[in-house]
């Protein structure tokens, strides 16, 4: 399959990095300067590798036989001859410090490099490390501690059902602190509040009152004119439910939820004055949790901003900072003027980009990855080419936010991208 935006979903041994080195190889052969042309993959190793691979295929094919043989094939070139081979082989070698293989950490280290001052890092800036994070990340909450005080703190906690007793409070705050902030930063203010209060909540008088209507009011009757069995057990364990307040259990009733849809239970009707009581109950229960999951969501939101505001605070006056910062300090919302210019920038230098490993690309090195590719596949000039390579079912990086689903929404966003399955494996 040949065409200017090309994916190959393939798993492991199908010879995925084989077509990956064949582009790269058809672009230095077709005589692309080397810095035109970006490749990123997720280890340094792999880096490595792709840059032997090409360098091998090179040779190979300088020396004729079948090695050219095996390249032409390759690049579809059959005018292709053993000193073409070797002069971007010589090419290559007298450019290697412009060949731009590198894993997409390197690459946005040197993005966040060229504009340090612009997007807020501090002088001196490093990446920081799995030992020195975890130190800050402490440091940060005995901060927010010391700043907050615990009579601040504590209510938070509860809120969360994170229990003192059992732990420190340094330590249950820490636990929360790990749970929600990597989604805080992610997602932004708005995705607290995906969770809103419902209308239905009741007061303990209103409560009491529909329990009474609840106990007085009919339950479906059998053919003999006996309450249902089935209906009896199923109100008298509704009626324990709402008497100890166990409002959680309530809302997932099935004999209340039933009623509140407006359903039967066992076949039979609800008697209407039954149906109207259990319905008010029943959206009681649904209002109490919905309220109390607000309640838990905004006590995560505080710690996650108290502490962030901490941990970003100390990252700064060290210097420390973490690969996964860097697409967020890129893509802040403030910075669109930034953005731009570091757009036109690569827009002018980069024709090609070829991605490995695509399925362990993280939703925030996609966002800083968008307008580049976006700027490639509706070029008009029909010169400039994207190629990208992996397996939706294979991800190795979850632990830092890979999102295998990228891979197979590129042809939804992007049509002009032909997609092509390999099956055959070489291993």
């Amino acid at each position: 399959m040949t065409g200017r935006y090309r994916g190959i979903l393939a798993s492991a041994g199908t010879g995925k990095t084989y077509a990956l080195t064949t582009q790269l190889l058809a672009r230095f052969l077709a005589g692309e300067d080397p810095s035109s042309i970006f490749a990123a993959t997720f280890t340094r190793t792999a880096a490595g590798e792709i840059l032997d691979r090409i360098l091998r295929r090179l040779c190979a094919a300088a020396r004729g036989g079948e090695g050219l043989a095996d390249l032409q094939r390759a690049v579809e070139r059959e005018d292709l001859t053993a000193d073409d081979a070797l002069a971007a082989l010589g090419t290559l070698g007298r450019s290697l410090d412009r060949v731009s293989i590198w894993t997409l950490d390197a690459f946005l280290v040197r993005v966040a490099t060229a504009f340090a001052v612009e997007i807020g890092l501090p002088p001196g800036w490093r990446i920081t490390g799995d030992d020195e994070d975890a130190q800050l990340r402490d440091a940060a909450i005995a901060r927010v501690l010391r700043d907050g005080g615990k009579d601040a703190i504590l209510p938070l906690l509860r809120m969360l059902k994170k229990s003192e007793g059992e732990r420190s409070v340094r330590e249950s705050l820490l636990g929360s602190v790990n749970a929600v902030h990597a989604l805080h930063m992610a997602c932004g203010d708005s995705a607290w509040e995906h969770v809103r209060p419902i209308a239905g909540l009741l007061d303990d008088a209103q409560i009491a009152a529909a329990v009474d209507a609840a106990q007085r009011a009919p339950l479906a009757m059998t053919k003999g004119g006996r309450p249902h069995a089935r209906w009896v057990t199923a109100h008298q364990k509704l009626m324990d439910i709402v008497l100890r307040k166990a409002w959680g259990p309530l809302a997932e009733n099935g004999y209340a939820a039933s009623a509140l849809a407006g359903g039967t239970y066992y076949g039979l009707d609800f008697p209407e004055e039954l149906r109207e009581v259990l319905a008010r109950l029943a959206q009681h229960g649904r209002a109490f949790i919905t309220g109390e999951l607000v309640k838990q969501n905004e006590a995560a939101r505080q710690l996650a901003e108290r502490f962030e505001s901490a941990y970003g605070d100390l990252k700064q006056e060290r210097g420390a900072i973490r690969f996964d910062d860097l697409p967020r300090l890129i893509m802040n919302e403030d910075l669109a003027t930034v953005r731009e210019e570091l757009y036109y920038r690569l827009d002018a230098r980069i024709r090609h980009v070829l991605l490995d490993e695509f399925q362990d690309t993280s939703v925030a090195q996609f966002r800083v990855l968008e307008p580049m590719l976006a700027e490639i596949v509706s070029d008009e000039t029909q010169e400039r080419t994207l190629f990208y390579v992996g397996d939706p079912k294979q991800s190795l990086f979850g632990w830092r936010d890979a999102e295998p689903a990228l891979i197979s929404r590129m042809g939804e966003w992007w049509p002009q991208i032909q997609t092509q399955k390999l099956a055959r494996s070489y291993r």
